[in-house]
Order: C-alpha cells, then sequence, then structure tokens
C-alpha cells in the first residue's frame, strides 16, 4: 500500500511538471510568435491600395499577429500628406516597425528644378522626420512607369523605361538623403518586362497606370520579401496567375533585391 501511495504521489508530481513545461513551452512560443510580428503604416495613395489587399492575405498567412493600416486617399502626393495633421497623428498613434511613404506616380519624374519635385523632396525630409521621432523606420515605396510612358510629358517621359529611369533615380536619391529604405518595386516590374513583356504589360490595369491583379501580386510579394522576408514564392497565389507566372515575378524580386 505504502509503495503504491508513493507511485500515485511521483506520478502527479511527473503530470505536473510536464503541464508546467508545456505551458511554458507554449508561453515562450505565442511570445516568438507575437516577436515576429510587425506594425506597418502605409501612405500614399491609390498605388498603395493596389497592393492592400494581397498583401494583406500573405499578411494573414506569413504573420497574423501583425497590424497594418493604410492611409491612401486618391491621388493625394506626400506633401499633401505632410500637410495633413490626420498623418501625423496616425504616425504618433502606436509603435509602428516601419512607416511606408508612396509619392504620386508621376511627381518624382519632373525636373529636379521644378517645384514640384522640391516640394517633393521637402515632404519627404519632413515626413521621415517625423517617422524617427516616433521610433520606427521609414521606407520609400518605389512605384513603376506607366505601361506607355507619360503622356503628359511625351518628351521626358516616352515610354516606360525612361519613365522609371527618372522614378530608380528619385527613390534612390531621396533614400540617400533621409537614410530610408527604398523597396524597389518598380525596379522588380521593369525586370519583369524585360524577362517577358507580355507578362509586364499584364501587369498594368487597363488605364496604363494602376496595376492589375496581377500586378498586386508583384508589388506585395516584393514587400514581402523586402520587410517581412517571406518570399511568396511559399504561400498560395492568386488564380489568375499562373505557375510560371509567378515564378518569373518572384525571380526578378530576388534579382533586384540582391543587388
Amino acid at each position: 500500500m505504502l509503495h503504491d501511495s508513493l507511485m500515485k504521489k511521483a506520478n502527479k508530481r511527473i503530470a505536473v511538471i510536464v503541464v508546467l513545461l508545456l505551458s511554458a513551452m507554449g508561453a515562450e512560443g505565442d511570445s516568438t510568435h507575437k516577436e515576429n510580428a510587425l506594425n506597418i503604416l502605409f501612405i500614399g495613395n491609390s498605388y498603395t491600395g493596389n497592393l492592400r489587399g494581397m498583401f494583406n492575405r500573405f499578411m494573414e498567412q506569413a504573420s497574423p499577429e501583425s497590424h497594418i493600416s493604410y492611409q491612401t486617399p486618391g491621388g493625394w502626393t506626400l506633401a499633401r500628406h505632410a500637410e495633413n495633421e490626420g498623418v501625423k497623428q496616425a504616425i504618433d498613434s502606436r509603435k509602428w516597425d516601419y512607416v511606408v511613404l508612396q509619392e504620386q506616380s508621376r511627381t518624382p519624374t519632373f525636373s529636379v528644378e521644378s517645384s514640384a519635385y522640391q516640394a517633393h523632396r521637402a515632404a519627404i525630409r519632413q515626413l521621415t522626420e517625423w517617422i524617427r521621432e516616433a521610433g520606427a523606420t521609414p521606407v520609400l515605396y518605389e512605384t513603376w512607369g506607366r505601361r506607355d510612358g507619360d503622356k503628359g510629358a511625351r518628351k521626358r517621359s516616352p515610354d516606360f523605361d525612361a519613365m522609371q529611369a527618372h522614378l530608380t533615380r528619385a527613390y534612390a536619391d531621396a533614400g540617400q538623403e533621409t537614410d530610408a529604405i527604398v523597396v524597389p518595386v518598380g525596379q522588380v516590374w521593369q525586370a519583369v518586362r524585360h524577362a517577358d513583356l507580355e507578362l509586364g504589360r499584364s501587369l498594368h490595369a487597363p488605364d496604363g497606370s494602376h496595376a492589375s491583379k496581377k500586378g498586386s501580386y508583384l508589388i506585395a510579394a516584393t514587400f514581402l520579401k523586402a520587410l517581412v522576408k517571406v518570399d511568396a514564392a511559399t504561400l498560395a497565389h492568386p488564380k489568375n496567375l499562373s505557375d510560371k507566372e509567378t515564378a518569373i515575378i518572384n525571380r526578378a524580386i530576388d534579382q533586384v533585391l540582391n543587388r
């Protein structure tokens, strides 16, 4: 009887220890899961709106504890955002890991001496200052050239590649000046066009400016790899994209980000 009693007590102690160990492991797992979560604020316009649905779906799979927020009124420039009190409040509203800035699609392609370009750079300086004061890392979202160039500036940006060259230069200069991360979406877009022109042209919506669903995949996948360090190729892709198309896009992302 004494032996049975001792055995029961020993078994109870073992059971308690096992429960405590499992609880600790679970707590550690939850902690690790939450530590991997990111708080990201996007500030831009409809070009940022193009990534929203796809990026949210990626984050639900890759980092569901993350918090993603958007300030994307259509057509807004960063200068207008910098003048808006609500944008400063949004930056200060949470401990963000990254705050992403996206300029109106044409503005960075203008002559560096133009008033619009100067206002663009001043806005980036102001916004990145607020972002750093809030303890976050500023990120510049390099957008893409229009499918057939800028119809409003034919001499300066007659085709996609010419317009993209201006965008690449402008975002690189702004990133260097403010020490902000540049996510080179436009260069990935360009790499896809050079690899497969038909797919590249299909990245644009019918207006030749905004992103199609395929373009939205490219944008979201580029941000996923650049900021979250997750390869979109490991996640489910939309039905409108073939395996070959996703492979071309993800190969272009790797090539550009690893330059």
